[in-house]
This record gives structure tokens, C-alpha cells and sequence, in this order.
């Protein structure tokens, strides 16, 4: 699937400066992820119009929920200008990132299409991680592996490392499912192959699918068998903790397809409710959906407990309330923040992610 993404916003952008800009020479600075070429189109426009602004790639790397952070300690910045406009930019950005970069070091020039595929490429690579992770893990469990004991002896390894090397549902948020098919997008369109980032954006849409699947195999016996009459409990509606970003989240995935097959859901996000009763309107006007502001009110009367994201208080909650108020002491965990063996000793059914999969004897 090719999928650009839409940059109407930073053109709005452009316009708005062109049209406010006075005669003094300024320099614009593109710091969204865009397609390979923009700041060089955007540099086009602004000469065609007579505007004396020099156009740079200056692409963040922020994490949602530390971007702050991220922001007062980058761990590296990256200037594309073309090389004719060396001497200005490399003066103005070396002074503006100086007070940033007091620890160590430096601001990377380079052209804009370098930049502009230096930020495409790392989100890819790292989109790639979490793909090829859960590919691992999906096999380690049909092979009796554990795949927290693979990701320890590959993370070991210096030249690998563990960063983004965590199974789950897939990944999610605002950059990796744009970024990746806006690159394989322009590969393509230059008439190359992209077979390893298709690949991985291929294993990230099947993997938002995973603990659906979990679920309906216990519960439903298939896919085509229906959940009609099973209420399911939900905790995490965003696609990771410590923000309130539910784009493209895999529990929203989980909820349409758990709710298509007639499931009813209870939910419970600290942040992220909002925006899902937003987004989700629909399901909870038919009363297929509920989202509480109480995080143990999603276990009273459901038959199983669903995690999909791995807010802090989700590591250690009441085992003995979920146990009493569940149906059935089920837990699909698609964050893996529990042990199977200790699971499985407070006498839960438990489906993680890559691991054994726990089922009581009863």
C-alpha cells in the first residue's frame, strides 16, 4: 500500500510565511518529517515568488511522551542545506543549538535530501525492529521459545543492542504508518524494490491482529465464529504509554474487529479516553463499546481481561479483585508485562506475546 503523507499543513505554513516575510534575508527551517525533495520544492516556490529565505531540512527526532526531554538533550541534530548557503546556516545553528548540545556532540550538515532521508530511514529502521521482533516471537511460541530469553541473547550483542526490540501487538502512533509507506512510496517510484520495508510494514499490519486472535481462538473457536454474548475488558486504548495518541493504535484494531464479531467492550486508558470516545462514537451509540474512567470497572462481569498498552499501572494491579470480578480468570496480554509462571501459580489463563501460553487445568 502506498500511502504518502499529507503535507497540506506545512505548505499552509509556507504560504503564510511567503505572505508575512519582509524583505531582511531569513531562513525557514522544514523541522516536519516530509517526502525526499519538499525542502527543495519548498526552496523553489520561495524563489519563484522573489522571498529572500533560505529553506533547510532540520528534521526532530522527539519520542512522544519525553519530547521535552528530547528537546533540551537531543542525542543529534541534523542541518540539510545545499552547500552554496554553507557559511550562513552552519554560523545561525551552531549558535542557535549551541546551549543543547553543552554535554557533547554537534550539529551534522549535510544536503536537504540527505536529511529529509536520514529521519525517513531512521523511523524505518526502527518501524523494522519491532517487525522483526514480533515475527521472532510469533514463531518462538510454536517452537516452545521464550522470547524474552532470544531478546536477551540477541540484545546482548552490542551491535544490536534491546532498543525497540519488544513484542507486541505492532507498532503505532502518528510517524512509523506514515513514514514507512511514504519511503517505499518514493523507492518505488524511482522503479526500485522495497521488499524489506514492505515486508515490515506488512508483518505490522497482520500483527495488530495477533491478540484479536488470541481471543476469538479461546472464546470463539475462529475468526468466523463469532463473539456474540462475550464481554471483554480492556485496559490501554493508546498506542503507548504516557500519551494520549490513539492513531493508528492496535487497540483500536482489536476493539472493531472483537466488536464486528459481536463482542461487547469495556475500556480504560488514563489519558486516552477522550480521544477514543471521539473517535469510536459509532460503537459506543450502539452500545458495543464503554469507556470508564475506573480502571477495575472493565473486569465486573467480563470474561476476559485485554492489555494493550503498558501504562505503569497496569504492571502490578489486584489480581485477587480481577480474579473475583472476571467471568473467567483470563488475561490476554499483549504487552507481556507479566510472568507466565507467576500467572499461572494466582490461576489465570494467560496469553502473552512470544511465550508460553498459559491455560489452567480445571
Amino acid at each position: 500500500e502506498n500511502r504518502f503523507m499529507n503535507t497540506d499543513q506545512v505548505w499552509r505554513v509556507v504560504e503564510t510565511v511567503k505572505d508575512h516575510v519582509g524583505e531582511n534575508q531569513k531562513i525557514l527551517a522544514i523541522k516536519s518529517t516530509v517526502p525526499i525533495g519538499t525542502t527543495r520544492e519548498v526552496q523553489k516556490y520561495l524563489d519563484n515568488s522573489g522571498k529572500n529565505i533560505i529553506v533547510v531540512s532540520n528534521p526532530e527526532f522527539l519520542v512522544e511522551g519525553r519530547a521535552v526531554e528530547d528537546t533540551k538533550r537531543p542525542d543529534r541534530v541534523i542541518v540539510g542545506r545545499e552547500i552554496y548557503h554553507s557559511d550562513i546556516v552552519e554560523k545561525v545553528f551552531d549558535e542557535l543549538y549551541l546551549p543543547f548540545l553543552r554535554r557533547g556532540g554537534r550539529v551534522s550538515y549535510m544536503n536537504p535530501s540527505s536529511a529529509e532521508l536520514a529521519k525517513l530511514a531512521a523511523n524505518a529502521y526502527l518501524a523494522m525492529r519491532i517487525s522483526f521482533i514480533n515475527e521472532v516471537a510469533n514463531f518462538a511460541e510454536v517452537v516452545n521459545a521464550d522470547i524474552d530469553e532470544v531478546r536477551s541473547g540477541m540484545g546482548s550483542d552490542r551491535r544490536i543492542g534491546m532498543h525497540y526490540l519488544y513484542p507486541g501487538q505492532g507498532y503505532g502512533g502518528s510517524c512509523f504508518p506514515k513514514d514507512l509507506p511514504t519511503l517505499i512510496a518514493q523507492i518505488k517510484m524511482e522503479g526500485l524494490d522495497s521488499w524489506v520495508l514492505e515486508g515490515a510494514y506488512e508483518r505490522n499490519e497482520a500483527q495488530k491482529k495477533v491478540l484479536s486472535e488470541k481471543v476469538v481462538k479461546k472464546f470463539g473457536g475462529g475468526l468466523g465464529d463469532g463473539l456474540t454474548n462475550f464481554k471483554f475488558g480492556l485496559w490501554g486504548l493508546a498506542f503507548k504509554a504516557d500519551t494520549d495518541d490513539i492513531r493508528e493504535s492496535p487497540a483500536i484494531t482489536a476493539i472493531k474487529i472483537l466488536t464486528d464479531l459481536g463482542a461487547k467492550i469495556v475500556a480504560y486508558d488514563p489519558s486516552a479516553g477522550d480521544n477514543a470516545r471521539r473517535e469510536l462514537r459509532s460503537l459506543i451509540d450502539n452500545g458495543k463499546l464503554e469507556i470508564t474512567d475506573r480502571q477495575y470497572d472493565v473486569a465486573i462481569g467480563s470474561d476476559a481481561l485485554i492489555i494493550s498498552t503498558e501504562w505503569d499501572r497496569f504492571r502490578s494491579p489486584d489480581f485477587d479483585l480481577l480474579k473475583r470480578e472476571l467471568n473467567w480468570p483470563v488475561i490476554f496480554d499483549g504487552r507481556n508485562l507479566y510472568n507466565p509462571e507467576t500467572m499461572e501459580a494466582k490461576g489465570f489463563d494467560y496469553y502473552s506475546i512470544g511465550r508460553r501460553q498459559i491455560t489452567q487445568k480445571r
